[in-house]
C-alpha cells in the first residue's frame, strides 16, 4: 500500500492535474462538445502511454541522462509542497533573538 501512495503521489505531482485541466479548458473553449471530446480521448491515451514508458522504462531514460530522481523530488518538490501548505516555519528557521 505504501508503494502505491508513493507512486501515485509521484504521478500527481508529475501531472499536475489541475493545472492540465485548466489549461485544457482555455485553450479548447472554442471547440464544439463532438471536437473537444475527440481531443480528450486522444490526450487521455497520449498520457496513459506516457505514464507506461516511464513506469517501465522511467529508471534507464532518468539514468542515461544522468537524473536522480530522488534528487529531484526532494530539492524541487519539498519547497513547493510546503509553501502551498502554508508552514513557512519549516522553510526558514526563525531566529527568535
Amino acid at each position: 500500500m505504501a508503494l502505491f501512495f508513493n507512486i501515485w503521489l509521484k504521478f500527481f505531482f508529475l501531472l499536475t492535474p489541475f493545472f492540465v485541466l485548466s489549461m485544457f479548458l482555455s485553450m479548447t473553449q472554442e471547440l464544439d462538445h463532438r471536437a473537444r471530446h475527440r481531443m480528450a480521448v486522444n490526450l487521455a491515451l497520449a498520457v496513459i502511454v506516457i505514464c507506461l514508458i516511464l513506469f517501465f522504462l522511467g529508471n534507464a531514460i532518468f539514468s542515461a541522462f544522468g537524473i536522480i530522481v530522488s534528487f529531484i523530488l526532494t530539492i524541487v518538490l519539498t519547497p513547493a509542497i510546503l509553501s502551498l501548505l502554508n508552514i513557512p516555519d519549516l522553510l526558514v528557521k526563525k531566529s527568535h533573538g
